[in-house]
């Protein structure tokens, strides 16, 4: 795969990763809720030398380095174990109990870590203390005075933050590890899907014949409409009626489109009318097609080839609809061997994107407040309109009215 096509695909399955996305933050935010709080408190013991001169400020640097050692040894945690009657072993106690030397400082922060604030800041306060002494005590000569001093600058102060679960840290990396998963899944997806999205994929399922199939797809890109392709099969129309009158048949591969493909063939035909090309499409009243260079005519997929065979002889080739991923290449496969096997010419397939909004048709002079809605097929269709005939009346976006074909094509036959 290009980079087009990754970008294709996350874009046809942008709801796949957008998901996935918005999961991998609901765990991160679910994660968060339940687990438990976690305080810090933190205390600050300044070490300094009774040694005068620069002997002594080298003596603290070379043994303030082992010091974080001792401020979580038994020497100085029993002692506060049981002078603040604490209902915890040394070992549990030792685990949330953490000392550090900052690089190149003569200081020693004691932080204990708890589900509450309170209790760690006492303790960490008594830790601190008993430290300074211990400290004192063991560093004392036999002369009877210790070469340094520790003093509590910063007494632990009640945090008001936990310190886990790190919020920020478990959005973000829910945000990523979702929205990874999901581009993944998306990417995945779209090498599994059969379904057809680009002119590309027609011809690929369309095999060996598929260089010379005539594939009207909509342009890429913004302005990439149902009305590109459209376009593109009436100016192919229009070519063909020049040479001689032709009756086509309208099939989309996925059934059930019977009624969408009506309303566009039949916006198809008015367009030909509007250009000097008379059309028509079966089912419309009397007269209507008189005279017609083109005729068209919707129906269903045949099951069996002397359906097919029945459809060939009564026309002169036959027209394929397609919706972008409505339709798969096995869908189109099957097509194609039913009418090669009947000898019926495909004229063209039409390959229509149902998520864009229509272009203003070039034939069309109506303002913009007299257009209709867009149906799903992505033209604009004006609803039904009562006149004083009987039939329903279907207008052309360009204002000419239009007689609504039956709504059933296939059981006539």
């Amino acid at each position: 795969m290009e980079l087009r096509d990754y970008l294709a695909a996350l874009h046809r399955y942008w709801r796949t990763w957008v998901a996935m996305t918005i999961v991998g933050l609901l765990l991160a935010v679910l994660v968060i809720q339940v687990s438990p709080r976690v305080y810090r408190a933190t205390a600050g013991v300044f070490v300094a030398s009774s040694i005068e001169g620069t002997s002594g400020s080298q003596f603290v640097n070379q043994r303030v380095r082992s010091y974080p050692e001792i401020a979580r040894s038994l020497t100085v945690l029993e002692p506060v174990i049981d002078e603040l009657e604490l209902d915890i072993s040394f070992s549990r106690l030792r685990d949330a109990v953490t000392a550090v030397n900052p690089v190149d400082t003569s200081r020693i922060t004691i932080s204990v870590t708890s589900a509450s604030p309170e209790w760690a800041t006492e303790v960490a306060n008594a830790v601190a203390i008993e430290f300074g002494e211990v400290m004192e005590e063991l560093e004392t000569s036999t002369a009877g005075s210790s070469p340094v001093t520790l003093t509590v600058t910063d007494p632990a102060a009640v945090p008001a933050d936990p310190v886990s679960p790190d919020t920020g840290l478990l959005l973000t990396l829910g945000f990523v590890v979702g929205l990874s998963l999901g581009l993944a899944l998306a990417i995945v997806r779209s090498r599994m899907s059969d379904a057809v999205y680009t002119d590309e994929d027609v011809r690929a399922a369309w095999g060996d014949a598929g260089a010379e199939l005539v594939i009207h797809a909509p342009r890429v890109g913004r302005a990439a409409t149902a009305d590109n392709a459209v376009s593109g099969l009436i100016r192919q129309l229009e070519a063909l009626a020049h040479e001689r009158p032709v009756r086509l048949l309208a099939v989309s591969p996925a059934s059930g489109k019977e009624a969408a493909l009506t309303r566009v063939l039949a916006l198809v035909a008015t367009e030909l009318s509007a250009r000097g090309v008379p059309a028509v499409l079966a089912g419309q009243p009397k007269g209507a097609g008189h005279g017609e260079l083109v005729r068209l005519e919707v129906a269903a997929p045949a099951d069996a080839l002397r359906d097919w065979r029945r459809l060939a002889a009564g026309h002169d080739g036959l027209l394929l609809v397609a919706e972008a991923g409505r339709v798969t290449a096995e869908q189109l496969r099957e097509l194609r061997d039913m009418t090669s096997a009947v000898q019926f010419e495909t004229v063209a397939l039409v390959l229509l994107r149902t998520w864009r909004p229509p272009v203003r048709s070039s034939s069309s002079a109506a303002p913009r407040e007299t257009r209709g809605a867009v149906d799903r097929t992505g033209l604009a269709v004006q609803p039904p309109t009562t006149v004083a005939s009987s039939d329903p009346v279907l207008r052309h976006p360009s204002g000419k009215p239009v007689a609504a074909p039956d709504a059933d094509l296939s059981q006539r036959r």
